[in-house]
């Protein structure tokens, strides 16, 4: 188990948060070349997931018009306030309207503080891995 701690445990946080903050910086430039549009919430799959926690996944189900046609897409975003029949701000790719995501403003900040955090867990576990003996 310390060797795990020691060699792979920095890698795989370091990773990671690496993999978020290019999340995030994905999700701005997308916004930036995105168009944005109001869709409606027409279903939400619950599934029971398991777990301590009883924990769910959520499929969002986003009907929406762009240029005359209708699409229905599966958002990659839930939070606990969505509602079927709900209105809500979506981005979609002009090139490929089916191509979505939500207009949340809180979305690349997660996704940056979490991105830190990955990165500084995993400086610090390789740090304090350099100074136990192996």
């Amino acid at each position: 188990m310390n060797r795990l701690m020691t060699r792979i445990m920095p890698i795989l946080f370091f990773a990671a948060g690496c993999f978020c903050i290019f999340l995030g910086i994905t999700n701005l430039k997308n916004r930036q070349t995105f168009l944005e549009t109001t869709g409606v919430i027409s279903h939400i799959e619950e599934t029971y997931v398991g777990g301590e926690d009883n924990e769910y996944d959520y499929d969002v189900t986003v009907e929406y018009e762009v240029d005359g046609q209708k699409y229905s897409t599966v958002l990659g975003e839930y939070s606990s306030g969505m509602e079927e029949g709900q209105e809500i701000g979506i981005y979609y790719n002009p090139d490929d309207p089916s191509d979505i995501m939500s207009n949340s403003k809180a979305t690349p900040v997660v996704l940056f503080v979490m991105g830190i955090i990955g990165l500084l867990a995993g400086i610090v576990m390789f740090i304090r891995g350099m100074t136990v003996p192996v």
